[in-house]
Formats: C-alpha cells, sequence, structure tokens
C-alpha cells in the first residue's frame, strides 16, 4: 500500500492545515463544499483522503456522523489524537482509498474528499469504490488542484506585461513529485474525472472551478497576476449524485 510520500508530509501537512485548513481551504474551498453538500445534520458521511482529519470535524460540528480514511499512517494517527482531545465521536481508519474492504457493509449518504484525488494513484478504482459504498441518490464531492497547474509553468511576457501559462502535457496521465513536499501527485485532464464518474454510475451535479485572491498566503496585488489567476482558476470542485 503505497501512500505516495504521505507519512514524509504527514507533519508539515498537519502544521499547515491545522483545524480550520490553510487560507484557500479555509475561505474559498470549504465553503463551497458544504454549500454542495447541503444539510449534513444526521447524515452518515466519509472523508476519504481526510488527511489530519480537520475537514471532519467540520462536518461533525454540522451533526454529520463521519468516519475519515486515510492512507498515510501518521496523518490517522494525528487526526486520532485530535479526536481524543476534542472528545470527538469521528472515527478514524488506515486504508486505501481504491480499496474500501475496512468499510464492508457500511453505506454513506455522501462522500467528501478535499483536495486529496489529485493524490490518489489508482482514481478510477476509488471512484468505483465511492459508487460502491453510497446509497442510492447519494451525494460525492471532492476538490482537486486545477489540472493546468502541476504540469505547467507561469512565464511573465515583459513586453505584454502579462503572465501566460506555458504548457506541453494536459492530456497525459503523468505521476509528478512535488519538490516542494515530496509527495506524489497524479496529473489528469478534467475528461478523465467526468468519465470515471460517468462510467460508475453517477450524474453531475455540479463543476465550480474556483479562483484564489491569495498568493504565498497574502492577498495579490499584482495587478497582472490577479488577471492570470481569474483566467487560470486555482481550484476545480465537481459534485456528482449516483444514479
Amino acid at each position: 500500500m503505497k501512500d505516495g510520500g504521505r507519512n514524509a508530509f504527514a507533519k508539515q501537512y498537519h502544521e499547515l492545515v491545522g483545524q480550520q485548513g490553510d487560507l484557500d481551504m479555509n475561505s474559498i474551498i470549504n465553503p463551497e463544499i458544504f454549500r454542495l453538500l447541503g444539510d449534513c445534520r444526521g447524515k452518515r458521511i466519509l472523508g476519504l483522503g481526510c488527511g489530519n482529519g480537520y475537514f471532519s470535524f467540520l462536518l461533525e460540528k454540522k451533526w454529520a456522523k463521519v468516519i475519515g480514511i486515510d492512507i498515510s499512517s501518521k496523518l490517522i494517527s494525528f487526526a486520532r489524537e485530535t479526536a481524543k482531545n476534542m472528545k470527538s465521536k469521528t472515527e478514524f481508519l488506515i486504508s486505501d482509498a481504491s480499496s474500501l474492504k475496512i468499510l464492508k457493509g457500511q453505506t454513506f449518504d455522501s462522500i467528501v474528499s478535499n483536495m486529496a484525488f489529485m493524490d490518489i494513484e489508482d482514481i478510477e478504482k476509488t471512484i468505483k469504490e465511492c459508487a460502491k459504498y453510497l446509497v442510492k441518490n447519494g451525494v460525492l464531492v471532492f476538490s482537486i488542484s486545477n489540472p493546468i497547474y502541476g504540469i505547467s509553468e507561469r512565464v511573465f511576457d515583459k513586453e505584454t506585461k502579462k503572465y501566460y501559462l506555458k504548457t506541453e502535457k494536459y492530456g497525459s496521465n503523468i505521476s509528478i513529485k512535488n519538490k516542494n513536499f515530496g509527495t506524489i501527485f497524479h496529473h489528469r485532464p478534467i475528461g478523465f474525472y467526468l468519465d470515471a464518474l460517468i462510467k460508475n454510475g453517477f450524474n453531475i451535479t455540479a463543476y465550480q472551478e474556483l479562483s484564489t485572491p491569495y498568493h504565498q498566503g497574502e492577498i495579490m496585488k499584482d495587478k497582472a497576476l490577479i488577471s492570470y489567476k481569474k483566467e487560470f482558476p486555482s481550484f476545480l470542485i465537481i459534485g456528482a449524485r449516483k444514479e
């Protein structure tokens, strides 16, 4: 069971997101995910690729019954420690997202994966597993980095004073090591995700590309960069309903 470097990155990730998520998660991504989920009261929700559990705890605060799963034993250790300190009822399990045998016999009203799908090696099997463990009309919501990033380079043209995106392999499926974190992420074109959802009996119900006003933890002041970020949104959220 390969963790894609998540164990080695676990402490840094835990310190980065804390119990609210980083700046982009807390202010941009999380509110949109909650909007798509709707009323969570009393619903059974699976947090897939839950990391240190911060989003699972936010779901619990909205009266959901939550199980969080991650392939990283160290991240789950952080989640369990926090749960113990908070006297949380959320359960955290170690499992590969593409093989959820640990959940045998259980079903969920919703499955949420917040900024983790691009880190999962076999996303097709993962989406198939999501369909298996969701109730009929159950909802899957996931957020990812926009696939235009990671395989691209931002370049600045001194003549036009504009930023452009230089990319060569958007249509390919590529596994890449993150230079900053040491984790492995998997680039796939957007159509790859949509096709996998449709093949597994999902109807696409939401598609949101989200821009961020932040750069390196601060509000952007560079007008050229602001314009660039609007044209090339940083994040993508997809909602799907099981038929």
